[in-house]
């Protein structure tokens, strides 16, 4: 999905052979919607957003199977993301939805066995994993994972 960024909606729609669902149009720049889409067995919403003709945001929604997509995800980021000597470079946390307060965790995995706790209540909580250097967030909540790439 990172590959989109920079380059137009219609490469995105060719390379997936998908239709937009929805189009908003504000001045040239587009927000395009794409409901149900099946991509690597993960039923997703998708949704592209433009500066002028080319993307700039890529926003992928799952609720079917939002832990199995958390975890997918998250380990590809957690691979594709750059090391540095001494340098964290990849924040996974739980995060406190009325304080923002944030308890962190070495990696999404240690995450995902707090979130599988039964004390752990994703409406008042999500998890979160954030990579500076790829410009990628991944949210989990009580209703759905969200992929956001800028």
């Amino acid at each position: 999905m990172k590959n989109f960024i920079g380059e137009r909606v219609t490469d995105f729609q060719d390379f997936y052979k998908v239709e937009a669902t929805e189009v908003d149009d504000n001045f040239g720049n587009q927000t395009v919607l794409f409901n149900d889409i099946l991509i690597d067995n993960y039923k997703v919403d998708i949704k592209l957003e433009t500066e002028g003709k080319n993307i700039k945001k890529v926003e992928v929604k799952n609720s079917d199977k939002k832990t199995s997509f958390f975890k997918h995800i998250t380990t590809e980021i957690e691979k594709e993301t750059p090391t540095k000597k001494n340098y964290k470079t990849v924040y996974v946390s739980l995060v406190k939805n009325s304080t923002k307060k944030k308890t962190y965790f070495d990696n999404s995995s240690e995450l995902i066995e707090v979130l599988k706790n039964s004390t752990t209540d994703l409406k008042q909580n999500h998890g979160l994993l954030e990579s500076e250097s790829l410009k990628t967030s991944v949210i989990i909540n009580d209703s759905a994972c969200i992929l956001t790439i800028n």
